[in-house]
């Protein structure tokens, strides 16, 4: 193909000369004027329009209107503050981005309640199963066995009841939410950490500091972190 030619003369299709008019042939030219800023007007009604509308842009129109209306009486509704419960009638603290997002929907105070009433019954417990098999999944993969496997459940028990002797409940509860943390634990337990063992002389970190660190994001994506933390159960509960 040349570099002039297109795609239609490749194909030998060429421009056709116009024909000549002839007495049979010739167009009528139409006798009035057409205003090109002139609406084409349909004159066509169709079926679905309800009858009280004249045109679907009418019916359009109405419907964008009873939405503008809907949303304006919903904002009105809106509480200058939530105030939320959770199960256990403790108050919820909204985030600023979550109350504006609340207030922007119009949601009433009772709205907003069964919206985290549901998330906190329906939701949350699905994201929380969904973490714990992923975790439990990486964990039996560094063990290399199924997290399904007899092998994996009795070294998972053989863990649990070691640090049910050894450490807080409170720290084998938050240890045991992710493959890192448990890893950890099994570290403590091949050392033989105890707290029957502890070194009075060296100075220990209180269970709230060990717990903050525990908590820290950092525990869970920095390796010099997590071996900080490592270094301060060691302090508090000896090897």
């Amino acid at each position: 193909m040349s570099e002039e030619a297109t795609v239609f003369e490749e194909a030998g299709i060429t421009s056709e000369e116009p024909e000549a008019p002839t007495p049979e042939n010739e167009v009528e030219t139409p006798d009035y004027e057409v205003n090109p800023n002139e609406p084409v007007q349909n004159t066509e009604r169709p079926e679905w329009l309800p009858e009280k509308f004249s045109s679907p842009e009418e019916l359009a129109e109405a419907y964008n209107q009873m939405g503008k209306k809907i949303r304006e009486v919903q904002q009105g509704h809106a509480p200058e503050k939530y105030e939320l419960k959770d199960a256990e009638g403790n108050d919820i603290a909204l985030s600023p981005e979550d109350e504006e997002r609340y207030k922007q929907m119009g949601l009433t105070n009772d709205q907003a309640q069964h919206l985290e009433e549901y998330f906190e019954k329906e939701v949350l417990p699905q994201l929380t199963q969904i973490r714990t098999d992923y975790e439990l999944g990486k964990l039996a993969d560094s063990w290399g066995t199924d997290k399904d496997s007899p092998v994996f459940k009795e070294r998972m028990q053989s863990l649990h009841s070691w640090a049910e002797k050894n450490l807080p409940p409170e720290i084998t509860q938050e240890m045991g939410r992710s493959a890192s943390g448990i890893q950890t634990l099994q570290k403590m337990m091949d050392k033989g950490y105890s707290t029957m063992n502890t070194d009075t002389s060296t100075p220990k970190r209180s269970k709230a500091e060990l717990e903050s660190m525990v908590q820290d994001e950092r525990y869970w994506k920095d390796p010099a972190f997590r071996e900080k933390v490592d270094q301060a159960y060691r302090q508090a509960y000896g090897s």
